[in-house]
């Protein structure tokens, strides 16, 4: 019984110490959970302090920064105007410049249509002039000469030119130098007034002899140079100046073995042309005229760097026949006073004749 009792204080005294210190182990750990806390709100209390220092330190230098940049801008505020402004001018003018590049290049483009309009107009407006047939009056005129030539072959029909040359115009008739050469200064007459109208620049036409002259005997420039002054100095040289540089072409009928053709010394153009109704080459020639021209410069002491091209058209009208040559020669210097590319057929050629026959009695180009 007495055991049994102690047994319980016993018990109860341990139960009471545990509890005790339990209690006690409680409080402790009270007690040290709030120191922890406490040390735990005074860091975050450190943490927020150099926060709030740092932010206010990031703060005043970001102000500064600001305040400096703006200090920096009212420097630079004229220089950078200026240069917004020249950025801004500079694009202008380069647009003003593309847009005034374009706009020459349209005026160009639209001046170059006009002209080739303006050509091609010209062109069929003064080929249907020079491919138009005689009226039949006009056609009876000529009958008439022919058959007054033929009862008298020697009788003058218009001033240097007798009945027998007349006759050469009539079908298969071979022309002769009075014939090529009459129809040139005919020409030639029509040029100086269209000249003197400000129509045309100045173009002569030389005559047959001139070619035969230069060519008979070894090269001389002198006959060259005697032939051009000569007939220069018939023209007012006050209005075209003093050297064949100051003339628009210069053009020769060549009769080379009894074939006839066309060569033109183009001075605009600085080439020398040949039209010829059988298409030949002539190289030797060009040479030849090419030198002329050469020594015309030096003996003039004029300074010409440009090369004298050597010419023949890709389109030319061609005979079929083996005296047509002379007609095809006198219509070739006819459409070169024009300004223009001989442009016609074989089978124009009979009216070319009895239009030629026409000029040359009436004395007067149509």
């Amino acid at each position: 019984m007495n055991t049994l009792i102690c047994d319980f204080f016993q018990k109860s005294g341990h139960d009471q110490q545990k509890d005790l210190n339990q209690d006690s182990y409680g409080e402790n750990s009270l007690l040290r959970n709030d120191d922890k806390n406490n040390v735990d709100m005074e860091e975050r209390k450190q943490t927020n302090k150099r926060r709030k220092r740092k932010h206010k330190k990031i703060k005043y230098i970001y102000k500064k920064r600001k305040n400096l940049n703006k200090k920096r801008k009212i420097t630079l505020s004229g220089e950078t105007i200026n240069r917004k402004l020249k950025t801004f001018i500079g694009e202008a003018e380069q647009n003003k410049n593309i847009n005034y590049t374009e706009s020459i290049a349209n005026a160009i483009l639209d001046n170059q249509k006009k002209e080739e309009y303006e050509q091609i107009a010209k062109l069929n407006h003064m080929r249907a002039i020079k491919l138009q047939q005689l009226t039949d009056e006009q056609k009876r005129i000529v009958q008439q000469t022919f058959q007054t030539a033929e009862k008298n072959t020697q009788s003058t029909v218009y001033g240097k030119l007798r009945a027998s040359d007349i006759l050469r115009l009539k079908p298969r008739g071979w022309l002769n130098d009075e014939i090529v050469n009459s129809y040139g200064e005919m020409l030639e007459d029509r040029n100086k007034i269209r000249f003197n109208n400000g129509e045309c620049g100045m173009i002569i036409l030389m005559n047959s002899f001139f070619f035969t002259k230069l060519t008979s005997n070894a090269y001389d420039y002198n006959v060259f140079n005697r032939w051009i002054s000569s007939k220069i100095k018939k023209i007012d040289v006050f209005k075209i100046g003093k050297t064949m540089f100051d003339l628009d072409k210069i053009i020769v009928p060549i009769n080379m073995n009894d074939h006839w053709f066309c060569m033109c010394i183009n001075i605009r153009k600085k080439r020398i042309e040949f039209y010829n109704s059988i298409n030949t080459d002539h190289i030797k020639l060009y040479d030849r005229f090419k030198r002329c021209i050469e020594d015309e410069i030096n003996n003039k002491k004029l300074i010409m760097k440009e090369e004298w091209s050597y010419y023949t058209p890709s389109s030319i009208p061609l005979q079929k026949n083996n005296f047509d040559c002379g007609v095809f020669t006198c219509k070739f210097m006819d459409w070169l006073c024009d300004d223009l590319n001989p442009d016609f057929e074989q089978e124009d050629v009979h009216g070319f004749r009895l239009k030629i026959a026409y000029e040359l009695i009436t004395n007067k180009l149509l």
